[in-house]
């Protein structure tokens, strides 16, 4: 059984005060007693998974695009899914989060849908020897909100993404029980589906409270859309396709499955030399040129490296995750 989130208490008074609801109401709808509600709203108690579906299922009816995963959301996203208020910006700096929040919803609905779908994520492991490594990553939407799952060969994250100014940010949780957070940004797309996306990813090499802060450059490489509807794949199918993806990554021909242009980009020197010589001590993605490329600007070089990735890493499973012609390479089937 999920957890109920810690803030849903909060969540629960914020929902009932939009959508005009008494407490008693709620308790006679969802056939509980009203101090039931009034210790749920107050945090003294969490609702039992029955009563909190129930509560769901009122609540839906008001905002159409509720579900049990909207408690789960950060506040702030929780706030704007249900319509606002939203905190007014300035002056105060704690505000920049949710104009952020504000403005990557409005741009989700036009460029999130170019991210949605299933990458393989190249890069060296932190603290790893230089290691190539690849995870698998799952970019899904849920209602208004934009997710992602990152399944590492040693550790894994999940939590909402952001798109603001074609630019596609990623700030997850550990999945499991190290408490440690994950940052990626991505240079996005516009004008179809992100066939590639490359960035910089940033997260702690280690669970131990002395290791280092450490970033990498990322490519991230599609290789299935998603199935029609919102939510996350199935996650039994994603574990079979991860159970592949580790067992390449410990092979000893792993580095001949990454593409050429990938592994100069996730291989480059660390800190950006300038034409007189002078090093700049600074881990960054070069603006050009960029791997991100859209179904568009895909050639079909590209197209037939993702049909190898996908025969390598779904086998049985390409039904179940599949993948549409891409604009750049239609005669190309999958």
């Amino acid at each position: 059984m999920n957890r109920p989130p810690t803030d849903l208490s909060a969540k629960l008074d914020f929902a009932l005060k939009r959508a005009n609801m008494s407490k008693g109401r709620l308790a006679a709808e969802a056939g509980v007693d009203k101090s039931a509600v009034g210790r749920w709203a107050r945090g003294v108690v969490a609702p039992s998974e029955h009563n909190l579906a129930s509560v769901t299922r009122i609540l839906a009816r008001k905002f159409s695009s509720f579900n049990l995963t909207s408690w789960h959301m950060p506040m702030e996203a929780f706030v704007l899914s249900l319509g606002g208020p939203f905190p007014p910006a300035p002056p105060h700096p704690g505000n920049f989060l949710a104009r952020s929040l504000a403005e990557s919803a409005a741009t989700i609905e036009r460029e999130g849908r170019n991210c949605l779908g299933v990458y393989l994520g190249f890069r060296h492991g932190l603290n790893m020897g230089g290691r190539l490594i690849c995870d698998l990553y799952v970019l899904w939407r849920e209602g208004d909100a934009l997710c992602f799952k990152q399944f590492g060969v040693s550790f894994g994250h999940g939590g909402p993404a952001y798109v603001l100014r074609s630019q596609v940010y990623l700030i997850g949780d550990d999945l499991d029980v190290i408490n440690s957070l994950y940052f990626a940004i991505l240079i996005g797309v516009v004008g179809g589906r992100a066939v590639r996306m490359d960035g910089l990813m940033l997260t702690v090499a280690g669970s131990h409270r002395l290791n280092a802060p450490s970033s990498t450059t990322i490519v991230m490489q599609r290789i299935a859309d998603l199935p029609p509807g919102d939510g996350c794949p199935d996650l039994a199918v994603l574990d079979r396709v991860l159970q592949r993806v580790r067992t390449a990554v410990a092979g000893h021909d792993f580095k001949s499955l990454i593409a050429p242009e990938i592994l100069a980009a996730i291989s480059a020197p660390v800190g950006v030399q300038h034409p007189d010589g002078v090093l700049e001590h600074t881990l960054r993605v070069a603006p050009e040129p960029s791997l991100s490329r859209s179904e568009i600007e895909c050639d079909a070089r590209t197209a037939r490296y993702m049909k190898t990735l996908r025969e390598v890493f779904l086998a049985e499973d390409a039904p179940l995750l599949p993948m549409a012609p891409v604009a750049g390479a239609p005669g190309l089937s999958y």
